[in-house]
């Protein structure tokens, strides 16, 4: 414990060369790359601000929200292969800070506290995977590539990474060793492509302060990357300046991001006298004085998880594994994982209609296909799918059975 300390203390010798986050940076380079990306967050805004429209003023409460989330932990080196109770330990921080749960609430300084919020959101390990197969939310792989959060290949399974899971139903972090200077980085809703809809974490600063070193270790890195996977920008807004802003009715604006930790109130934007809500998860101060969340900021997040995010509602992640239905491998899928067609052989007595219907993990019919044959062999395209796992069953007079697979894109 002792030498972890010492190999992390750079942190807090040169953190005022570090960047809490690069959302920014990463979006402007995807929506370069991506054109329609630029339409789509678009029509997202227009669906959140619709649902915003349609409920009541905050402060509000409703039902609890549980996202479920897969870990992918990326390793070179002992150090970097966390343990499970350090992942446990940043999950506990994202569900206290979620729900305006953790201690230091009573740092809030009273000025804010009025509009400081429990966002109804928390979050739990999935325990069931995408096939509906048990599992305890933690993925691990070794890699051998340098800074792979730096790269785009910690979500390529082939070159050093780890699949995605359907980001539809979870929400997927990868832990990786990311260059000293960077903590972590994610997209906004409907920037990021299917295979890399997730959150890239600098292993250095997962868990809470019982494993890493001041002042990013309270886990609010990931809270507050969390905060830009359910549609928050940075209080400042997407760019520097008293002429953006984030969006939310009640964060003060504020001209840039605010460092360390401010021992007054600072007065940016003309935004007397309570001036830059520096507690706030969204800004880039240290672990130590960030406290809040705000009802408005809440309420963009619960709309995203309505509109954008809303098939998260329905996921399954977090129930345990049906296991009364075992899968039945003598129907064979060829190849799998498939990216175009699905090639089904089984065994059939005659030529007989047999129908095909392929459902998401959710058990939401995705496809239904009808033929007749005699040589239990179809083919059925699947190239519109979304990369992910899905269920096919075979239904004749004589078979009714089911088996999983796995769509792709590469």
């Amino acid at each position: 414990m002792i030498l972890f300390f010492i190999a992390f203390g750079n942190y807090a010798q040169s953190s005022g060369n570090i960047h809490k986050c690069n959302q920014q940076q990463h979006s402007d380079s995807i929506r370069k790359a991506f054109p329609e990306v630029t339409e789509q967050i678009f029509q997202n805004e227009l669906e959140l601000q619709q649902w915003i429209r349609n409920t009541s003023d905050y402060p509000q409460t409703q039902s609890v929200i549980t996202i479920p989330v897969v870990f992918h932990v990326l390793y070179a080196t002992d150090a970097q292969n966390l343990p499970d109770d350090q992942i446990l330990a940043q999950l506990n921080v994202l569900n206290r800070d979620f729900r305006r749960q953790n201690a230091d609430t009573i740092l809030t300084p009273q000025r804010f506290k009025s509009i400081s919020a429990d966002t109804e959101i928390e979050f739990c390990l999935a325990t069931q995977t995408p096939d509906g197969q048990p599992t305890n939310g933690i993925i691990r792989k070794q890699t051998n590539i340098p800074n792979i959060g730096n790269t785009n290949k910690y979500y390529r399974p082939t070159q050093g990474g780890s699949q995605i899971w359907d980001p539809r139903y979870y929400m997927n972090v990868w832990i990786c060793e990311i260059t000293d200077t960077l903590l972590g980085f994610t997209y906004l809703p409907g920037e990021a492509q299917p295979n890399f809809d997730g959150v890239v974490l600098n292993y250095k600063v997962c868990g809470d302060k019982s494993y890493i070193p001041a002042p990013f270790n309270m886990g609010r890195t990931l809270v507050h990357e969390v905060g830009h996977w359910l549609n928050l920008q940075h209080v400042w807004g997407p760019q520097e300046g008293c002429q953006f802003d984030d969006g939310i009715s009640d964060t003060p604006s504020q001209q840039k991001s605010n460092s360390k930790c401010p021992n007054a109130i600072v007065l940016s934007c003309n935004n007397a006298p309570n001036g830059d809500m520096w507690i706030n998860y969204m800004d880039y101060t240290y672990d130590q004085c960030q406290t809040a969340f705000t009802y408005g900021q809440k309420n963009r997040m619960l709309g995203t998880l309505n509109t954008s995010r809303k098939l998260l509602l329905n996921s399954l992640g977090c129930s345990p594994p049906d296991t009364t239905q075992p899968f039945v491998e003598s129907i064979k899928i060829q190849p799998n994982p498939v990216s175009d067609v699905l090639n089904i052989s089984f065994s059939l007595s005659g030529q007989q209609e047999t129908t095909i219907r392929i459902y998401d993990v959710t058990g939401r019919l995705i496809l239904t296909s009808i033929a007749q044959v005699d040589i239990g062999k179809t083919f059925i395209d699947v190239s519109t799918l979304h990369s992910g796992c899905y269920i096919a069953t075979i239904s004749t007079a004589n078979i009714n059975q089911k088996v999983k697979f796995v769509k792709t894109d590469i």
